[in-house]
This record gives structure tokens, sequence and C-alpha cells, in this order.
């Protein structure tokens, strides 16, 4: 049987489900929060501190949907609808190269899927093709060295303890029978998490579902999925329930005909979690709304696990895409993912004159990470 990862669909939640049933596991620090319990935060008591523009031309052009982890030293960036290499930036936005490059010569992959990167800057990719899944380290020279075969059909991986990986494969039966499971360096399945119990078949998107902080959790989110899980010694714990209201997915939903159950949800609006961040201070959340008669909306969430407040961000309509794509919690700030001519209608009023000598004029509009605290 032949495995196909869907690109790209005009729908950007379909064919990704995941159950909204919890983890066997039990975890006294978690929490549920009600999206309707959010009261306002608006964006003008956000200060951008500091930006980074990223280097573009006509080798590492991007579309606006970017995959970015970043370490002390660089930023990688992956397009997710080309799928066609890594490129790397320095920490100042330079762009030094692009590797793990979609192609079929020396050095080269047939099928890129996820990347990771650990404490000693190493870089990992993950690549599927067909029934095949292949886990690579990228040496500074841009050289494949292969890893291993997994015996797991996944469509997004991060690094584990002792040369150990988490790979994640959704719903694909019957060659995914556990949406998640823990392999040692060789590609041997160690632990399995989270069974396949959906009644249809269902290919998977190809969505990030791990999400790393510095000194902080690593949070699994899955989407159609209301609860964000911490992962840690093999151990998979509920971290926070997050009750959707009236966007809830239904559990009919889970008993449906696919297509049946997907014309439901479009008519009743839903929403799912798109990414999620935490360390010992915040927890960050960014969830998308979409439906038929509310078309797509995002909206980012703020729990502080100190003082238990709970806050939406609010902007105005055109500082919208500035401000909902956060990509990762550095201690007390938030790093969002904005775009040269998103920025440009607002920098004046959001920007600090130093800030904005940064922000240059170049022959295609290019990515731009910003920094932002609470005032």
């Amino acid at each position: 049987m032949k495995y196909f990862l869907l690109r790209s669909l005009p729908i950007l939640f379909f064919f990704y489900g995941c159950t909204s049933k919890e983890s066997n596991n039990s975890n006294p620090d978690s929490f549920r929060l009600s999206l309707s319990d959010a009261i306002n935060l608006p964006s003008s008591e956000l200060e951008i501190v500091d930006l980074i523009p990223l280097e573009t031309n006509a080798q590492n052009l991007m579309g606006n949907d970017l995959r970015v982890r970043k370490s002390k030293n660089k930023i990688y960036v992956m397009d997710i609808a080309q799928r066609d290499g890594i490129h790397v930036f320095s920490d100042a936005g330079q762009f030094l190269k692009t590797v793990a490059v979609k192609g079929e010569g020396p050095n080269e992959l047939k099928g890129l899927q996820d990347f990771q990167i650990d404490a000693e800057e190493r870089l990992f990719v993950l690549a599927t093709l067909g029934d095949r899944t292949t886990m690579y380290q990228v040496s500074e020279q841009g050289e494949l060295q292969k890893l291993a075969d997994a015996e797991y059909l996944a469509s997004a991986f991060t690094l584990a303890e002792n040369d150990e990986f988490y790979l994640y494969g959704s719903y694909n039966k019957p060659l995914v029978t556990h949406r998640l499971v823990r392999t040692n360096s060789s590609g041997k399945v160690l632990q399995s998490y989270f069974p396949n119990d959906y009644t249809n078949e269902m290919l998977p998107m190809t969505e990030r579902n791990f999400y790393e902080t510095a000194g902080g959790d690593l949070i699994l989110a899955e989407i159609f999925n209301d609860t964000l899980y911490t992962i840690q010694n093999g151990q998979v714990k509920p971290i926070l329930n997050l009750d959707m209201g009236h966007f809830q997915v239904p559990k009919e939903f889970w008993e449906m005909d696919l297509m049946q159950g997907y014309q439901l949800i479009q008519e009743q609006g839903f929403a799912v979690f798109k990414s999620a961040f935490s360390n010992s201070k915040k927890i960050i959340a960014n969830v998308h709304f979409q439906g038929n008669e509310i078309g797509t909306q995002k909206k980012v969430y703020f729990y502080d696990r100190i003082t238990g407040e709970f806050q939406g961000l609010d902007y105005p309509e055109q500082e919208a895409e500035i401000w909902n794509d956060p990509i990762g919690l550095e201690e007390d700030h938030v790093w969002f993912l904005t775009y040269h001519s998103f920025l440009k209608k607002s920098e004046k009023t959001i920007l600090s004159p130093e800030l904005r000598t940064k922000i240059t004029e170049q022959e295609f509009d290019y990515p731009i990470l910003i920094k932002a605290k609470r005032k």
C-alpha cells in the first residue's frame, strides 16, 4: 500500500483530525480554561523590542506559510507549501545557505517533511516518501547522514532524550495504529501513545505538532483536539484543556462519514490549535477559527501560570497579520512572524525610530521576526 501526504488543500484544517479524548496519563498540573473567560489584551500593551528581517532573494524566495525554528546562533525556515529545503540564516537575518534540498541528486531529499535543531546546533530532518520515513542529520557542509528508517509512518518529529525521537503520524489507517510513538536512534518503536481509533480511513495533513521552548516544555498539539500535552522522559501528560464553546468539534464528527462530518463542522464553525508554547511563566496558544459564516480567523491567547490571568490578544484590523503568528517563547518575550509588507503599514505607530531603520526595501517581500513583551 502506498502512502501519500497531502501537500495542500483549499481548506486549511481538513484531513488532519485528532480525537478530543483525553490521554490515559494523569497530570495534577493540568487545568481547563474557556475561551469565553479570556479578557482582551490590547496590542498597544505589547512593546516590540527587537526585530530580525530575513534576507530574501530569488534563491530563497518563500511564501506566507513558514515553519520557523530559532536557535542561539541561527534561524531555520521551511516553506510549508514548497518543502524544497531548509533555509538557514544568521541570528541577524543574513541568508547563509539552503540545505536538505528537495531533488534527485547527491545530498538531496525526495520528500522533506520536518526538521529539528538540538542544543548543539545540529540539524535533523525527517523525510517521508511513499510508505517510508527516514531521519537524517545534516552537516555544516550540507551533507546528509542517514540515521535510521523508522518503523513508523510519520508526518512530524522532534528530538527526545538519549538520541531518541518522538514521531507523529496522525490518522492513516491501516498503516498508523498509534498517532504518537517514541523510537530509539535506530528508528525502532519503543513506546506507543494515542491509539488510532477513528472509524474511517483518513490521510494526514503535514502540520507541525511539536513545539519546543528553550528551558520550557515540549508541547504536543493536535488539530481537532482541545487538549495540549507535555512530553518528558517518555511520559505524555495533559497540561491544558481549552473549552472552545460553540466552536467545539462535536462528538458526532468522529462517528460520521468523513465528508458528512466535515460538512457538519464547517456549517457550525470550529476552532483548533495551530501552535502552542510553554515555560514556567506562560502558556501561549494560537487558535484558528473556521466556518462557512466566519471564514478563517486567528486569535492568540496568553495564560499567566503565576497569576492565573487569561487573555486574548486584541489588535486593530490593520495589525492582524503582525500579531497572529507566534513562533516562539523566550523567557518573558514572545517571537512573532510577520512580513515586510504587513509591518510597513503600521511601523510608525508600533516601532521605535531605531527599529524602523532595520526595515529596508528589498526586491521581494520578506519575512520579519519580531520580539515583543508586555509594557
